[in-house]
């Protein structure tokens, strides 16, 4: 009979079970399904869901829109999108909330510029989302007194779960003096930066956003290789690794004097920008990393020439001349943008009706592969413009922490074992795949869940099963004395199936006929009970004055003796030689002579028992002659 206990170990466990999930890393978040939906000024939609660009439905919007930005839910399903101006439901009907909310009458509005819109997560609500509109810059020079950045909130359990602008959060005025680029960056601590410039002079302005909302002052940077006033238009990007910082300018008054390329490395931590680095004279407003983070390509145009080109740098080259003697041509086109989408490829805006796409972007030269007129716009009304969406960026988990294995050891025979993980998380996903907060085993491993304990942290827990050896439980007989084969931490014997009070020893000396059995249980919590024993022929044990009489006659010869212990007596005995501190060295029926040779010199105490295990007599034994 076999029954199941386990108990559980808490020991420490190094990270050594490395889970197998889509979680975001630190490599880039161009391929989260929340990009899968591109929204173009002009009305067309590229869908990536497929895993390929796919042009799809087209979407309200002015139709002269250049900047635009959408995010789509985590299965990749468009949620809503935005030119900065207003908020369209995925339904393309503008919320009801949602209409200006830039609410400047007669200024150049959102979807004027190339990065003028842009959605990142309420950080802790999952269904809120900031939308940034930042107001286009001009010739003016007025603008250094305007060119403002507004943010709203966006509710998608509002308006029947289509979501809404929420009241009260619309046309927060954030900053002023900007020139109209605008990205967000994952931070470190689950938090997200977006990173603005200003626009006359060489400072970049970071704005936190965290769960406790969006940072009052940024954090600014000051530096760069261009006139003060060439930072007016332009345009960003950051690498997939978030350590770099691509930005071109189009150069004073939208010519292309002072224009050019330059590098920075960008601090996810602090916010801060730093060692920038002049790479090329070129002007324009397209620029996008490669995958693996070590290729830059850039359209715009070239000094002198003023031809439009395409261009591709390698930015692992340890300095700034390197990487501009890395520069190759890759074609002549178009002075249009760049963005790297979620099957890897870089797409570039030819003209307003044109993609095209480069095809390996990790590769240099000619391998990147670039191919013109992948994707034709479906009509003249339903165009691209010159400006791909922007990219939308979730708050970057910190380092998922590996908590303590919870170590369970259970029986060689156990059935079946119910794991759980923490209480409280937000979901679940164990290594087979099933999503609920406990999961039950037939057979010992390792096993592992994860959990997404809050937005900002992962978790994996691993358990660790382990089959302990089996316990087997079999009775050992010596006379009436019973025992087990094998030693055990606990026992308890049974006669006729019931316990028998107190008898909790690791031997049983019998009193009554009947079956007997035993449970014997390990420290782990295992158990077995023995088959039973049948005692048939027990005997009451010999009264005193027999006892006496009946010691009286055994007889123990030659002793002392230096070899063979001799027993006489009237009945049948069993003799145990002790030493003096009571251990048992020979047992022995006393028919039969026993050998002492291997015994030392010394004294030794012979124990005779009736065959009832009752103590008969005691005999001193001197082994060897003195």
């Amino acid at each position: 009979m076999r029954d199941l206990c386990t108990k559980r170990i808490f020991r420490g466990l190094a990270a050594a079970f490395l889970f197998p999930l889509a979680v975001t890393t630190a490599n880039g978040q161009y391929n989260i399904p929340e990009n899968n939906i591109w929204v173009f000024g002009y009305k067309s939609v590229l869908d990536f869901n497929s895993g390929s660009a796919v042009l799809s439905a087209p979407q309200e919007l002015p139709g002269n829109s250049t900047g635009s930005a959408a995010v789509a839910d985590s299965e990749g399903k468009l949620l809503f999108y935005t030119n900065g101006y207003n908020v369209w439901t995925k339904g393309g009907q503008v919320m009801p909330n949602g209409s200006t909310i830039f609410p400047v009458v007669g200024r150049l509005s959102p979807f004027s510029g190339n990065q003028g819109a842009l959605i990142v997560p309420v950080l802790g609500q999952a269904d809120q989302y900031y939308v940034f509109s930042q107001e286009a810059t001009s010739n003016s020079a007025n603008d250094n007194g305007v060119s403002r950045l507004w943010y709203s909130v966006v509710d998608m359990t509002l308006n029947n779960g289509e979501g809404d602008v929420v009241a009260g959060k619309k046309s927060i005025l954030l900053d002023s003096a900007l020139n109209g680029t605008m990205i967000a960056i994952p931070g470190k601590e689950c938090n997200i930066w977006v990173l603005t410039h200003a626009i006359d002079g060489n400072v970049f302005k970071a704005y936190n956003v965290t769960a406790s909302g969006i940072a009052a002052e940024p954090v600014t940077s000051t530096l760069g290789t261009l006139p003060p006033t060439a930072y007016k238009w332009g345009r960003m990007r950051i690498s997939p690794d978030g350590k770099m910082l691509g930005l071109i300018s189009t150069g004073n008054g939208g010519g292309i004097t002072g224009a050019g390329v330059e590098l920075y490395d960008f601090d996810a931590g602090s916010g801060t920008l730093s060692n920038v680095r002049f790479i090329d004279q070129i002007g324009g407003n397209g620029l996008a990393f490669s995958p693996d983070n070590s290729k830059l390509y850039v359209t715009g145009v070239v000094p002198v020439t003023y031809k439009y080109s395409l261009f591709q740098f390698d930015v692992t080259q340890p300095t700034a001349t390197a990487i501009t003697n890395s520069k190759e041509l890759i074609l002549n086109t178009q002075w249009t943008d760049l963005r790297l989408a979620p099957d890897g490829k870089i797409y570039h805006i030819i003209n307003s009706t044109k993609l095209g796409v480069i095809n390996s972007p990790n590769l240099s030269g000619a391998a990147c592969n670039y191919t013109a007129d992948v994707i034709t716009s479906v009509s003249s009304v339903n165009q691209f413009g010159m400006y791909l969406p922007a990219e939308y960026i979730k708050g970057q988990p910190a380092e998922t922490i590996y908590a303590t294995a919870l170590d369970t050891a259970v029986c060689a025979t156990f059935a079946s074992l119910t794991l759980t993980g923490i209480e409280g998380a937000k979901n679940y996903t164990w290594d087979d795949g099933s999503t609920g907060s406990s999961r039950e085993i037939t057979a010992p491993g390792t096993y592992y869940v994860h959990t997404q304990v809050d937005f900002c942290t992962n978790r994996v827990d691993t358990f660790v099963v382990n089959e302990l050896d089996e316990v087997l439980a079999v009775i050992n007989v010596k006379g009436f004395v019973l025992g087990t084969t094998t030693p055990f931490d606990r026992y308890q014997w049974l006669l006729n199936g019931k316990a028998i009070n107190g008898a909790t020893d690791s031997i049983y000396q019998v009193k009554e006929n009947g079956n007997y059995s035993v449970v014997v249980t390990t420290d782990e919590g295992c158990r077995d009970t023995s088959d039973v024993y049948r005692v048939t022929n027990y005997e009451e044990p010999t009264s005193l004055q027999d006892i006496n009489g009946i010691a009286a006659s055994i007889k123990v010869y030659p002793n002392p003796s230096d070899d063979i212990l001799n027993v006489s007596s009237a009945m049948p005995l069993r003799v145990v030689l002790t030493s003096l501190d009571g251990k048992v060295l020979l047992e022995a029926d006393s028919k039969e002579p026993f050998g002492i040779q291997a015994l030392a010199r010394g004294i030794y105490f012979l124990r005779c028992l009736d065959m009832q295990g009752n103590l008969i007599k005691v005999e001193k034994i001197v082994k060897g002659r003195w």
